[in-house]
């Protein structure tokens, strides 16, 4: 007799490759977390990742030490999200969070970034109060 054997390959243009940070969208683009590895709550703490061709927008998501989600924010048009003081004042100080990033194409595909932790240092104190008159 003969033996037939049918592959089959299913094709995603945008999978996980290299690892937990680094996302690959075809053969040309790769998805990476770029920072931080320690947020203090300033005007400054912003989480950051490269810009995706054809991702319509982003859905950012902070993990406790369990990977269970904490909090996860609305549609965000640029590679960037500025920790708010709602979720800063949830934070332990001193604990290891994770953060992830997911992105949509207009045509409703989506691709999930790896995790990626930071150490919450606390609220940032340098900035003096201006006094009311």
């Amino acid at each position: 007799g003969i033996l037939v054997v049918i592959a089959v390959a299913v094709w995603s243009p945008w999978k996980s490759v290299h690892g937990p940070d680094v996302y690959r969208i075809g053969d040309t683009q790769t998805m990476v977390l770029l920072a931080p590895s320690e947020v203090s709550f300033s005007e400054d703490s912003v989480f950051r990742w490269n810009r995706l061709t054809g991702a319509g927008y982003y859905i950012f998501e902070l993990l406790d030490k369990e990977l269970t989600p904490v909090w996860k924010s609305d549609v965000l048009k640029s590679p960037r999200f500025h920790l708010l003081l709602e979720i800063a004042q949830k934070l332990t100080v001193e604990e290891t969070y994770f953060w992830k990033i997911t992105a949509f194409t207009d045509e409703g595909l989506k691709m999930n970034s790896g995790i990626k932790s930071f150490k919450f240092k606390g609220m940032k104190r340098d900035v003096q109060e201006i006094p009311a008159f």
